[in-house]
């Protein structure tokens, strides 16, 4: 299970919120466990419900077209699933089925095609949260659909709790952790053998090749490839990688990740061709100590804005003396950038259980950019590196 209960429970009283509804792909997934082709791609409706009161079963309302999945593929923890809409599978009225390929059949005999937003209204009124304080994602829902909830529920308090499940999931469960541990790993290996393939002459775009299809062989999904080169290095080269070739002295800047389980990586790393100038050495080792003084200031209680300032501090005491940056890193998960942001205007503590992004890079027209990243989980007295590929400025054989 994903899902942290206690924790998403604990927020809920404080809210004051009587039941919790995920509408997004990842907040369903969070809930659930479950994620749909419809509801990813199509922006079809999948709504996930958890009571506060735990006598209470959580619900999953879905398009009837993605029950076959969740049943047969035992996809979801949650019992209590309503469908809506039409989809057609035809069978044979005089064989035996198994239970499940039975549950399937009665679905879609008796799913109906109505609105999924009344579908989700008439579950709150037979579970009596007609009147109840219901916290509602509303980033999965039209402008349409919040008024039309407000309407069927009148004597409902219906609030926007998009913050509050990132501020829920801002805390992992050990299933996320080793979610993110193998997504990690699988980038740092993905790195690892693409930088072992680097020759000279090589494009950009030959060396994306090469990392997306060591990612898939490590069961990851390639989801942002940025490999930049040469004075090119501060460009991110996601949508058009780069079809410049590598020369004596090129950076090379990877900020790349996947997705493993629905769990996001993100880790940087650069290399050189051949030797490194003084003035790559230089600036790489200084965005590097701002890192390790960010790392350095980690563990849970210190506050946010303070491991920025130790990174922001270091940078330009180690040799870019008029170093800025808008963040310093991020939270993961099961969204790329969880909260919280590692930013001066970010308030708040670290918290044990998180997992962030750390990161101080530079980047200068007409020289590059350099940059190493790596995934850590907060602990009360520091923090467990999640990444272990060496930080070294990574230097290709000629």
């Amino acid at each position: 299970m994903l899902l942290n209960r206690k924790r998403a429970l604990s927020i809920m009283e404080k809210k004051g919120l009587d039941i919790l509804i995920a509408t997004t792909p990842e907040n369903v997934t969070y809930l659930s466990d479950f994620r749909a082709l419809g509801h990813q791609y199509l922006r079809s409706n999948i709504f996930a419900g958890l009571p506060r009161e735990k006598s209470m079963d959580p619900f999953l309302i879905l398009p009837i077209g993605e029950y076959p999945d969740l049943i047969s593929l035992h996809l979801s923890w949650i019992k209590d699933v309503r469908c809506y809409g039409t989809f057609f599978i035809d069978s044979s009225p005089r064989r035996v089925f198994s239970k499940s390929t039975q549950m399937i059949r009665q679905q879609l005999r008796n799913s109906k095609p109505k609105n999924p937003t009344d579908l989700l209204a008439e579950v709150l009124i037979e579970k009596s949260f007609k009147s109840k304080s219901i916290g509602l994602d509303e980033t999965g829902v039209t402008k349409h659909q919040f008024e039309q909830l407000i309407k069927n529920l009148p004597n409902g308090r219906i609030i926007p709790a998009y913050d509050i499940l990132r501020e829920i999931r801002m805390v992992k469960t050990p299933t996320e952790i080793e979610l993110l541990r193998d997504a990690a790993k699988i980038t740092e290996q993905a790195i690892a053998s693409t930088i072992d393939s680097v020759k000279e002459g090589m494009t950009g775009t030959e060396l994306v090749q090469i990392f997306n299809s060591e990612i898939v062989r490590g069961r990851g999904i390639p989801i942002f490839t940025s490999i930049s080169i040469g004075q090119d290095s501060y460009l991110q080269n996601i949508q058009q990688p780069s079809k410049k070739r590598l020369r004596r002295a090129d950076l090379i800047r990877f900020d790349v990740g996947c997705q493993y389980h629905y769990y996001f990586s993100d880790v940087a790393r650069t290399a050189v061709m051949g030797a490194p100038t003084k003035k790559q050495q230089r600036y790489y080792r200084a965005q590097l100590e701002g890192e390790m003084a960010a790392l350095n200031t980690i563990r849970a209680g210190v506050k946010i804005s303070q491991i920025f300032e130790a990174a922001v501090e270091k940078v330009r005491k180690s040799g870019i003396p008029a170093f800025r940056r808008h963040h310093c890193g991020h939270g993961i998960g099961i969204e790329l950038y969880d909260p919280p942001l590692i930013a001066p205007t970010t308030a708040g503590t670290l918290i044990e259980g998180m997992v962030l992004d750390i990161e101080a890079p530079y980047y200068e027209l007409g020289f590059g950019g350099v940059h190493s990243e790596d995934m850590i989980l907060v602990t009360q007295s520091g923090y467990e590196p999640l990444t272990t590929l060496s930080r070294e400025l990574h230097q290709i054989k000629l």
